[in-house]
């Protein structure tokens, strides 16, 4: 039976939109297939990822952003990163591994990971119904809500396109949105993405796990609804 790590990083900082349940679908596919899953939530504190197969964090307030983003300098995140784990980040928890974060004029440490730049935008919120195009990778678009006031600049390899609110982008001028580097998946899309979006699910079960998976047909039957009433306001 294969053994598998899930690391859930700042679950009570960060889980503003219910995102816990992107880590618990995961977990409840893994599981049902045989794998053996264990789950580290992680808050503060010294921080292992050594042989970790998957590791999320979610959405949190701009005051839990800054916490989390300072606790994670301390952590040497990057060879994570450039390791064969696979990552997924959603809504604003990209602010945290950026090169830093402006709020209020006064510029924070961040982990440092990747080299673009975040600006919590406390004047305007930026919210709204998106459809995300993945290009090659996804056949079927994702259906997805953002609501954030960060600005992302300098992100070089954004993850998808943006239909519907496409000015809802990183830099909240393009469409581009999130970030793709090797396993790493970044997205603005908040909440349980990936019970949403049985494809995008099905992708990341695939790279966690070495195997296929084939999601529910409740769910796949519930993306195509959501994705059907969206595409007619576009």
């Amino acid at each position: 039976m294969k053994q598998i790590r899930i690391v859930h990083l700042f679950p009570e900082l960060l889980s503003l939109y219910g995102e816990y349940g992107n880590v618990a679908i995961l977990v409840k596919y893994l599981r049902e297939n045989g794998f053996a899953v264990t789950v580290d939530r992680y808050e503060e504190g010294p921080l292992a990822l050594d042989g970790a197969d998957f590791v999320y964090m979610g959405s949190g307030t701009e005051d839990n952003l800054l916490v989390a983003a300072s606790r994670a300098a301390e952590l040497h995140l990057r060879s994570s990163v450039d390791s064969q784990t696979t990552w997924l980040v959603t809504g604003n928890a990209m602010s945290v591994l950026g090169s830093g974060i402006t709020a209020r004029g006064q510029t924070h440490a961040a982990a440092s990971v990747f080299d673009y730049d975040t600006e919590f935008d406390l004047d305007r919120r930026f919210s709204g119904d998106v459809l995300a195009y993945g290009d090659e990778m996804l056949k079927s678009p994702l259906v997805g809500y953002i609501n954030t006031s960060s600005v992302y600049r300098g992100v070089s390899s954004p993850l998808f396109r943006l239909a519907l609110n496409p000015s809802f982008g990183n830099d909240k001028v393009s469409d581009a949105d999130g970030m793709r580097s090797g396993r790493f998946f970044a997205t603005q899309l908040i909440g349980p993405v990936l019970v949403k979006n049985p494809e995008f699910l099905a992708l990341i079960y695939s790279y966690v796990s070495g195997a296929e998976l084939q999601p529910s047909s409740d769910m796949v039957r519930a993306h195509d609804m959501a994705l059907a009433a969206l595409q007619k306001r576009l």
